[in-house]
């Protein structure tokens, strides 16, 4: 298990993305050299069944491959488990193949593997496959990663097996209600959050960054809306309380 980065923004980008979505990102990652980005991409959930993504996909996603401070993940659902893993194995082969592309850098440095199983008398084997996997057949660069969204406390078996794994996805609410105490403290250090419906405002948010630095978190994902179609409003004070109040931060933009 290694821990790659202390300080990342991470991005999701579903389906097909708008124009203005890809150059409000670029220039996110151009404006903010401070913070590292992880980029989430997912065409179709996950790949695609085409050899390459479309053109303007390819575009605005070979850009991302240009930054000295953004790493690009690909896709792929775990479908709680009950995928065959050799449809998931397929959608990792796809990526590793992009690196063929030859005209422009759509490799990707990584793999985000989401609705990932919980149990790990059921699923640990499975997820050794996966992580297996991922690690032989994508580029040998640095900082080549398996992230992993269970959505749940897991077993700490399973994080022999990720660089890191999403323990909490749910509202702000159930965060402070059950959330704060439900991942052991060592684990914490490689276990990233996600929050959806954050009501509590810009000054409450920095305030949550700066605890869960301090406690030492991995990463938190700040969702006000609850979804990942639309670019929040608050984007851009997102990267600067990114930059300023904490070492690891994730956040969703864009559809």
């Amino acid at each position: 298990m290694v821990n790659l980065a202390k300080f990342f923004v991470l991005a999701f980008f579903y389906a097909n993305p708008s124009e203005r979505a890809w150059r409000e990102l670029h220039d996110s990652i151009e404006n903010h050299p401070r913070l590292s980005f992880k980029v989430v991409i997912n065409p179709a959930e996950g790949p695609g069944s085409s050899d390459y993504p479309d053109e303007a996909y390819i575009q605005g996603f070979a850009k991302l491959n240009t930054y000295k401070n953004a790493q690009t993940f690909g896709y792929v659902s775990a479908k709680n488990g009950t995928r065959p893993l050799e449809e998931i194995r397929a959608d990792i082969n796809r990526y590793r193949d992009w690196d063929t592309y030859g005209i422009r850098d759509i490799r990707v440095r990584g793999v985000y593997v989401d609705e990932a199983p919980s149990d790990h008398l059921t699923s640990i084997q499975y997820m050794i496959r996966i992580f297996a996997h991922a690690k032989q057949v994508l580029p040998d660069v640095p900082g080549n990663t398996v992230m992993t969204n269970p959505g749940v406390p897991v077993h700490r078996s399973f994080y022999n097996y990720a660089d890191y794994i999403n323990a909490f996805q749910d509202s702000y609410e159930n965060w402070e209600d059950w959330g704060l105490n439900s991942i052991p403290i060592p684990r914490i250090s490689t276990s990233t959050i996600m929050m959806s419906n954050y009501t509590p405002g810009d000054a409450q948010m920095v305030l949550d960054i700066k605890t869960l630095k301090k406690v030492g978190y991995a990463g938190i994902l700040i969702n006000p809306k609850g979804n990942y179609t639309a670019l929040d409003s608050n984007w851009y004070e997102f990267m600067d309380n990114a930059s300023n109040a904490t070492e690891f931060l994730v956040i969703n933009p864009v559809d």
